[in-house]
């Protein structure tokens, strides 16, 4: 699985990319921002873990306090923290005790917009019984919620155990966490492009990106 991985990034020293959500980065207007954990660096390797992107490009200053990370955390007092597979380079859960909550915090565009779009990419790998769910909430400079993501679309590759998730926030908020709970499986590789835009027609561009991007893996 990270083999594929590698291959589809293919992170040179131009720190270009092949076809993924980065098209989307690259095709976008304004206020966008792209993220990618491969969690395959000896920076990965913590646990409990607070994990910087190893990309992450953004159009605007972030004046929200809150930098890019993703951060495991158990959910009960009886859960344990996912295990660290160096050889496959991925977080495993065997679902022993509690879902791990997997959150990942994205800054934003410090000025008002009324739409906020999230694309989210994950490469995972669900064992029977296993359970996999995402949702995405706005927070306010204090780290409040103040809105819930819309889930508007959501597409499954299976040959390539990947899911891509489409979220929608309104209004844009000053910065967002996206919470993956899983059990009885692992995450290998995170990747998340967002754009606070000011029409809903950016919805179908978004749409029309992801229907072409599961084409291409067919």
């Amino acid at each position: 699985m990270k083999a594929k991985l590698i291959l589809s990034f293919l992170l040179a020293s131009t720190c270009s990319l092949s076809a993924g959500l980065y098209d989307h980065y690259q095709a976008k207007t304004t206020n966008a921002t792209y993220s990618l954990w491969n969690f395959n660096t000896p920076a990965n390797n913590q646990n409990p873990a607070s994990i910087a992107p190893d990309i992450f490009i953004s159009d605007f200053l972030n004046t929200s306090g809150v930098e890019p990370e993703i951060s495991f955390s158990t959910n009960g007092s009886a859960g344990k923290m996912p295990v660290y597979n160096s050889e496959e380079g991925r977080w495993d859960n065997d679902g022993s005790f509690n879902l791990v909550s997997t959150t990942i915090t994205i800054p934003n565009n410090p000025e008002n917009n009324p739409y906020k779009d999230i694309i989210l990419e994950v490469v995972f790998e669900k064992t029977a019984g296993g359970t996999f769910t995402v949702n995405a909430t706005g927070r306010d400079a204090q780290g409040n919620s103040i809105n819930e993501g819309t889930l508007v679309g959501l597409t499954i590759i299976p040959e390539d155990n990947k899911a891509i998730y489409q979220f929608r926030l309104e209004p844009n908020p000053p910065y967002e966490t996206l919470c993956l709970a899983f059990s009885q499986g692992s995450i290998d590789s995170i990747e998340v492009y967002t754009q606070c835009v000011p029409e809903p027609a950016t919805m179908a561009m978004l749409a029309a990106g992801v229907l072409g991007l599961a084409k291409r893996r067919k």
